[in-house]
């Protein structure tokens, strides 16, 4: 899911990847090819509006019953701070129970983080558990793989141990 917020920069929907899917197709398909392992072309959902897709369509796409919510944010001076690991949101108060449910929705937002707002929006309203991984802002192609491979890796421990 590719979905707009406020820190994205304004052309980026505008991009030529989105106006021709099968140029978005080849760039998915270059990423894959790099796997050593059996994998499909994940379907592309494209929202140009947050709230409305968090309103509308979050609960049916990722019902809360079945899915742990996670979104990931810079640790911050000013606004929401949200200093806690991933390991430790998953890990207690009531961690064990978002684990079980063996699938996951990752949130991750652009380059600097979400606003205050979203921040609120998918914490406050939508069920969303918060954890950093850490202060420095990465750029959001290599947060996605790393925030991945980490939720990866705790879900994974919780199946084997």
């Amino acid at each position: 899911m590719l979905v707009d917020a406020q820190k994205v920069e304004k052309d980026y929907f505008g991009s030529h990847l989105f106006r021709r899917p099968q140029a978005l197709r080849a760039r998915l398909v270059e990423g894959l090819e790099i796997a050593d392992v059996d994998c499909h072309v994940p379907p592309v959902l494209v929202r140009r509006r947050l709230h409305k897709f968090l309103s509308e369509e979050l609960d049916e796409l990722f019902p809360v019953d079945e899915y742990t919510r996670l979104f990931a944010h810079p640790t911050k001076i000013s606004g929401p701070v949200v200093d806690s690991s991933l390991s430790q949101v998953l890990g207690g108060g009531g961690g064990d129970m978002q684990r079980k449910k063996k699938r996951c929705v990752l949130a991750v937002g652009p380059e600097g983080g979400w606003s205050d707002g979203e921040v609120e929006l998918f914490s406050g309203q939508h069920g969303f558990l918060p954890f950093s991984a850490g202060t420095r802002i990465l750029r959001t192609d290599v947060a996605v793989p790393v925030l991945l491979g980490l939720v990866r890796d705790l879900f994974r421990d919780e199946e084997h141990g």
